[in-house]
């Protein structure tokens, strides 16, 4: 078995709503061939953001001060 079976079994599973497959290759060499495959979810990660501190550039005009 190949990783494009494994693909399309998790392909079929998402598409059916179903969580476990099985992928059966009757035609093995010696013995039969079969993979249990289960579909979970990932969980969800809320999205970090970081923001680095701007430092004043070289052309930026001064505060005014209040005197």
């Amino acid at each position: 078995m190949t990783s494009r079976e494994e693909s399309q079994l998790l392909n079929y599973l998402k598409a059916t709503g179903m969580s476990v497959g099985l992928l059966i290759n009757f035609g093995a060499d010696k013995d039969l061939e079969w993979k249990r495959m289960v579909l979970t979810e990932k969980p969800i990660r809320k999205p970090r953001v970081i923001i680095p501190p701007q430092e004043p550039r070289i052309n930026d005009p001064k505060p005014i001060d209040p005197d």
